[in-house]
């Protein structure tokens, strides 16, 4: 066994013994959906504009392990539901499986009704139903702003065809493989936007992970809203998970003969096509509207 996944079995394999391959069950019913499609997230959810306004992602993370439910639950939403008019419909004790929450048909499923309502009181999705059946969820603009969502993709082909501006539109992608893998049931809050954050960083959006990313903790708090605090915590996950490796640059000395150095993440080649969990193979039923996907 190597030592990344030594340490994976290490840190994640009591915690999540039951709750990973219900994740990775519900996953793969739901990959089958959506064709294997990763997901599809605009820059400007991670990034501050010319505003002095906190950033999207970290508006929602904030908040405690609440704001970790609303991150996973959106994140979630814009990768089950791509196809126009972006809605879908499932109770929520399949959301609360999917993200890895304990106890899926009671306080997990209070967990994610709790993130659904915060994101619908904060325009990023809009929910409508009756009590009782489950609701169907609309995702909203990532801005947060209430206005219609499209896909990015498709929107910027369609813009660049019409020879107008698409660069408001540009997007990251966000791996199936979190789910299917059963990654989104293993990172917290902090360490999903710490992943995010990497990702979007020329050229580790490629599909070989291994140059190294440098961010000052003045960068990230200007560019990406995010606290030294959560950026500690984040990345020490995602280390501890195999998914970077941590080194020191040294940089070079002063005159007083004072070392400077800087900590880089390198993102690993091919550690999220692996699963850190072991999965039975059991049909389940997630109990949602064929129609609306």
């Amino acid at each position: 066994m190597t030592s990344p996944e030594r340490a994976r079995n290490a840190t994640i394999r009591e915690p999540f013994e039951v709750l990973a391959p219900r994740a990775v069950e519900t996953a793969a019913v739901l990959s089958e959906r959506v064709k294997g499609r990763d997901a599809q997230l605009r820059r400007s959810f991670l990034r501050r504009g010319r505003s002095e306004k906190p950033t999207p992602m970290m508006t929602m993370l904030r908040g405690g392990r609440g704001g970790e439910v609303r991150l996973k639950l959106y994140l979630s939403l814009l990768w089950i539901a791509v196809a126009p008019p972006h809605n879908v419909s499932y109770p929520a004790r399949t959301w609360a499986a999917l993200v890895g929450l304990a106890d899926p048909p009671g306080r997990g499923a209070r967990r994610i009704n709790d993130a659904l309502r915060w994101l619908s009181e904060n325009d990023f999705v809009e929910v409508q139903g009756e009590k009782g059946v489950p609701p169907i969820v609309t995702v909203r603009s990532e801005s947060g702003d209430g206005s219609r969502y499209s896909l990015p993709g498709s929107t910027i082909k369609r813009l660049q065809l019409e020879g107008k501006p698409w660069n408001r539109h540009a997007y990251e992608k966000v791996p199936g493989q979190l789910w299917t893998n059963g990654w989104m049931a293993a990172l917290d809050g902090p360490a999903l936007a710490c992943l995010l954050v990497l990702r979007s960083v020329p050229p580790a959006v490629d599909a070989v992970f291994d140059v190294g990313a440098w961010f000052s903790p003045a960068l990230l708090r200007e560019r990406y809203d995010m606290s030294d605090d959560t950026r500690k915590r984040g990345m020490r996950r995602l280390n501890e998970l195999g998914i970077i490796k941590t080194e020191s640059r040294v940089l070079g000395r002063t005159s007083a003969d004072f070392q400077r150095s800087r900590t880089e993440y390198h993102l690993q080649a091919g550690v999220l096509a692996q699963s850190p969990f072991s999965t039975p193979s059991r049909p389940i039923d997630l109990g949602h509207d064929e129609a609306r996907l």
